[in-house]
């Protein structure tokens, strides 16, 4: 789109110079103009089917020579052009025209076209040199010293140009980095045991993988990106998967982005030990089903403070009550009440 307006411009710029100074060669030059303009809108056509379907090195190669190509045509018609103005038409007004457009353009090329060496430089000789030759030929000295100066203003159209290409190839570059970052990290959350959920500075979940959802019972097409670990642990509330007290507890816990250790028991009798770890304002939360854990837990207790033969408690956890009782009369003072039962 660019490509074709600039292209109209430029056509109907070389036109006016052809209409106010009568020059049949100017007429031919706005005709190639035109013509060029059409084959690079053309090639830039079918670049973009071409580009949709897919081009392997080959192919983006082939295509390269071809824009090459077209670009170098169209930078020497305008430095024909300027030529042409300066030394066969001598008019003013086409002078001026010719090389405000012919420099406008070289401008242009150094961040067009990905900035790429070749067609900048060789684009730039294209407009560069029959411009310059032009001033020379003039026969005075003023605009000579403006031709020589052309060769120190396209070695800072080269630099300039070499910069926004290492701009551009950095940005590509991190742009794969990054996204190779974000496949690791999308492997490594799908092939996690535990459920994991990151949450920003204001209390936004942004990231939760799989495990998450499911003990969270959230499912896999629900966008909760976003929205609140308030609003989560809701509706895991309203989903019945925690406690309405459970809930509360953990609101409070995970509001603040502490550092912190809880273990929750779920409506459905398991156990889950979640783990928050704050660092640069992101906090983020780690769920584990501990259940087997506490179960194997309650049955070693069970096991040592009660009889395996009768289930009654045993001397160790009568010993154990006696010690906690009569740390709470100690605390308080008081004569504590002692009766056995023989």
């Amino acid at each position: 789109m660019v490509v074709s307006i600039v292209a109209a411009a430029t056509a109907a710029a070389a036109a006016s110079t052809s209409l106010h100074t009568h020059a049949t060669i100017l007429a031919f030059i706005t005709g190639a103009f035109i013509v060029i303009g059409v084959v690079r809108h053309m090639l830039g056509v079918q670049y973009d089917k071409a580009s949709r379907k897919g081009l392997d090195a080959d192919q983006s190669a082939k295509w390269e020579r071809r824009l090459t190509v077209a670009t170098c045509l169209l930078a020497l018609i305008y430095g024909m052009w300027s030529f042409v103005s300066l030394v066969f038409v001598e008019d003013p007004f086409a002078a001026l025209a010719s090389t405000m457009v012919s420099m406008a353009v070289l401008i242009g090329l150094t961040t067009r076209n990905f900035a790429a060496d070749r067609i900048v430089t060789i684009a730039s000789l294209c407009v560069a040199l029959p411009l310059g030759a032009g001033l020379l030929l003039k026969g005075e000295i003023y605009y000579a010293v403006i031709g020589i100066l052309l060769m120190p203003f396209m070695f800072s159209l080269r630099k300039l140009a070499a910069d926004v290409r290492k701009i551009f190839l950095d940005a590509v570059h991190g742009r794969l980095e990054a996204n190779r970052l974000a496949s690791e990290l999308d492997s490594a959350l799908a092939t996690m045991a535990h459920g994991l959920c990151m949450i920003d500075g204001d209390g936004c979940v942004v990231v939760i993988n799989e495990p998450a959802r499911q003990l969270l019972q959230i499912g896999s097409n629900e966008n909760v990106v976003g929205r609140s670990v308030a609003d989560l642990i809701q509706l895991a509330m309203i989903r019945r998967v925690v406690t309405k007290a459970t809930a509360q507890l953990m609101i409070a816990e995970f509001s603040d982005n502490k550092s912190t250790k809880l273990v929750i028991e779920l409506a459905n009798g398991r156990h889950c030990e979640v783990t928050s770890s704050t660092r640069s304002g992101h906090t983020v939360l780690m769920f584990e089903d501990i259940t087997e854990r506490v179960l194997a837990d309650a049955k070693i207790t069970a096991m040592a403070r009660y009889d395996s033969l009768t289930q009654l408690p045993n001397r160790y956890f009568f010993s154990e009550q006696t010690k906690a009782r009569l740390s709470e009369f100690a605390a308080w003072g008081e004569p504590a009440p002692i009766a056995l039962t023989m």
